[in-house]
């Protein structure tokens, strides 16, 4: 086929120039999407979740529920009345976070959520505590260090014994505690 008027000469070469800059501007797009897509952090996913998640955590039955606030080791899910802090390194999966790249606008800076932190507001509650032997331990948040907390079975009985418990042991912490087991 040939082109004799210059006009469509011109428009061709205009077309097949456009192909060419749109091909390197999605190869580009694509490159900058992976790039960002490995700089993803889970954390940065829960935090733009609104949606209601399935989250799958070891020894647990799957929580149903929505993201109040997560760090980078950990999660707090509320399930109804009950609040779920897990422990992120426990999470085997998640369903329903929402997809997409870091936000790093101005005044994107999140609070670093530490198990000390989320505890300490929690003082004197009863707490459901899910550890990594697969105990179940219920009782009265007594004080929390920087690596542990104390647990008391009974908050009625102020000799019962009391728990040091690690953080490095926790899977969940529920609160409020369930009576019915």
């Amino acid at each position: 086929m040939f082109i004799t008027n210059p006009d469509d000469l011109l428009a061709q070469a205009a077309a097949g120039f456009q192909s060419g800059c749109d091909a390197e501007v999605i190869a580009e797009a694509a490159e900058l999407a992976e790039v960002e897509q490995a700089r993803l952090r889970l954390s940065d996913r829960w935090h733009a979740t609104t949606n209601p998640v399935n989250v799958w955590v070891v020894g647990l039955p799957v929580i149903y529920g929505t993201v109040v606030t997560a760090g980078s080791s950990l999660v707090v899910v509320a399930s109804g009345e009950t609040l779920w802090a897990l422990n992120s390194t426990a999470v085997v999966g998640v369903a329903g976070l929402a997809s997409g790249l870091r936000d790093e606008g101005p005044g994107r800076i999140l609070p670093e959520l530490t198990w000390s932190t989320l505890l300490r507001d929690f003082t004197g509650q009863l707490l459901r505590i899910h550890t990594i032997d697969g105990r179940i331990r219920n009782g009265e948040l007594a004080g929390v260090g920087s690596d542990f907390f104390d647990l008391r079975e009974s908050h009625t009985d102020p000799v019962s014994p009391m728990f040091a418990i690690g953080f490095t042991a926790l899977v969940a912490v529920q609160t409020p505690a369930r009576r019915d087991g």
